[in-house]
């Protein structure tokens, strides 16, 4: 009779043929030009492959253990003579694990799924970053990406925020985009990229590009010295990168000196655009000059739905056409679209924390309409059953105190 150990790798190298089935489809779409096709192949590949790990993971790290402390000497030798040790601790025992996954990281056939398990460990899997930071020189770009996911997991920013720096220079665009991304998973940690993000913004791949803007976004009000790119970017041929850079303006500009840039882009054929740019104005400070009102009032008449829903909850935000901006949301509360009608409350409910701070300055007559319109707010979720988060309904409802409240005094 064979030995449990070895039947538990027959079995889990078996059903890994999947997972490895997918690598290489993900490997021929990463090559190709069309990156909608990248994108479409990339997220499908991803949602699946994590329904599989899920279980697969927990397969691999019993065998390694098993495998590990087995009195047969030949199961030993054949996982890499590497005895591994045992401890009633938890923290040695989880120690024990990443040092047993370092070890698979020479293996070919296991270096996938032990990177993805180091990833999963999260903090706990620190030691192991200068064996990740190393696979970001594999030749296998799926190496190089899976080893960045983990080592954003796992957060050590001082080590790993200068390797994914030097890997926006990567050839492989999957591989600078993932980085471009990581680097804003690190936030404020990662001022020190902000360089490297700005010359990201002119990579020849809009994902890349996109990437870069989202990472300097997330930095945020310290990575201000990319106001000027990002307004570059502004003109980019690809309206994602456009939309992207718009939200980043809002989120690191320093001044409102990028006012006349986001009027202009307000005007943008594409709606992704627009919709970045009215939810824009709601986050920049000095934005109720007039001709900021005007470009949000015009926009609550836009063809597009999403950007009517930014609009008027900027133009809440910052204390301007409440009524009016409330009547537009009525509108589309009308809709039978359930993705839309959810959209729309989830803003009620950001609208509400806002709305709050401007109930003064209403009229008896204003706050007597807004009572009626929170009302039928919640009505609409009641009647449609719509799964809406606890806090949009917190918050309107404790809107809806306030308004009665101000409508009494």
């Amino acid at each position: 009779m064979q030995d449990s150990g070895q039947l538990n790798i027959g079995f889990y190298r078996k059903t890994s043929n999947f997972l490895f089935c997918l690598r290489g489809i993900e490997q021929k779409a990463i090559t190709q030009d069309k990156s909608s096709f990248r994108e479409g192949v990339q997220s499908t590949i991803i949602t699946t492959a994590f329904r599989c790990m899920k279980n697969l993971l927990k397969q691999l790290l019993k065998i390694l253990k098993n495998a590990f402390v087995s009195d047969n000497a030949q199961v030993r030798v054949n996982t890499n003579n590497h005895p591994l040790p045992v401890s009633p601790s938890t923290e040695n025992q989880t120690l024990a694990t990443v040092s047993t996954l370092i070890v698979t990281l020479s293996h070919s056939d296991l270096r996938y799924h032990a990177i993805v398990a180091l990833g999963n460990l999260g903090k706990k899997a620190a030691i192991a970053v200068p064996a990740l930071i190393d696979l970001l020189e594999n030749e296998d770009a799926v190496i190089r990406v899976t080893a960045i996911e983990a080592l954003c997991k796992i957060g050590s920013a001082i080590e790993t925020v200068p390797a994914l720096v030097k890997v926006l220079r990567d050839e492989s665009v999957y591989v600078r985009a993932h980085a471009a991304f990581g680097l804003g998973c690190f936030r404020e940690k990662a001022i020190f990229a902000v360089d490297a993000l700005i010359a990201a913004l002119k990579d020849d791949d809009e994902w890349v590009r996109g990437n870069a803007a989202d990472a300097i976004a997330r930095i945020g009000k310290s990575a201000h010295h990319a106001t000027s790119a990002l307004i570059d970017a502004l003109s980019d041929r690809n309206p994602k990168v456009r939309a992207k850079a718009t939200l980043a303006l809002a989120t690191v500009a320093t001044d409102k000196d990028i006012l006349p840039s986001l009027i202009t882009t307000a005007n943008d054929q594409d709606s992704r655009v627009r919709a970045a740019v009215a939810e824009a104005f709601g986050c920049v400070l000095g934005c109720t000059c007039s001709d900021c009102i005007i470009a949000l009032t015009l926009s609550l008449n836009d063809p597009d739905v999403y950007v009517r829903i930014n609009a008027a909850k900027s133009l809440v935000k910052i204390g301007k056409q409440i009524p009016v901006s409330i009547d537009v949301l009525m509108q589309i509360l009308t809709t039978s679209d359930t993705q839309i009608l959810t959209t729309t409350i989830l803003n009620f409910g950001i609208i509400g924390a806002y709305l709050q701070q401007h109930i003064p300055s209403l009229s008896a007559a204003e706050i007597s309409q807004l009572i009626d319109n929170f009302q039928k707010t919640l009505e609409v979720i009641t009647s449609q059953n719509l799964q809406i988060s606890e806090f949009a309904i917190a918050s309107i409802q404790e809107t809806l105190k306030r308004l009665q409240k101000g409508n009494r005094e």
